[in-house]
């Protein structure tokens, strides 16, 4: 995982309502601590995926994206 697929992920349990699933993308996301997360979520936001830390359309597209190939990966 990189920088920027960590601060959409982050971004992405923050918009999922609580439960499991979004216990699961935090577990996932708190495996990889950036040592600088300005750049990463910079990094973020100018590729379109998050604004202000929040999902755009774009973003919740590509957390999705990343969750079903961990899901992929791990069957």
């Amino acid at each position: 995982m990189n920088g920027m697929e960590w601060a959409v992920l982050s971004a992405y349990a923050r918009w999922l309502p609580p439960g499991p699933e979004r216990q699961q993308v935090r577990q996932v996301a708190s495996l990889y601590r950036p040592e600088r997360y300005a750049p990463s979520l910079g990094a973020a936001e100018d590729a379109g995926l998050t604004s202000k830390a929040n999902l755009t359309p774009k973003g919740l597209e590509a957390a999705r994206h990343f969750i079903r190939n961990l899901h992929e990966a791990a069957a």
